[in-house]
């Protein structure tokens, strides 16, 4: 199961955006239900212009992705 949320909020001054991806993980232990670990990762940020919070949001994205392997 992969889950990504991702938002962009319009503030008075710039915009702030965050990210978050859950990455599940199951190891099977010959038991009736294999073993699961959930990894976790998030991160916010402000930007002045919608574009860059765009632009930020998209890199913000490739990093989660390394830190989670998806």
């Amino acid at each position: 199961m992969n889950e990504e949320i991702q938002t962009v909020v319009k503030m008075e001054v710039g915009y702030t955006w965050s990210i978050s991806i859950e990455r599940e993980i199951r190891t099977p232990t010959g038991a009736k239900y294999p073993d699961k670990t959930v990894v976790k990762a998030a991160l916010t940020g402000h930007a002045r212009t919608y574009e860059g919070a765009v632009t930020s949001l998209k890199q913000a994205k490739l990093e989660l992705e390394k830190v989670v392997n998806v």
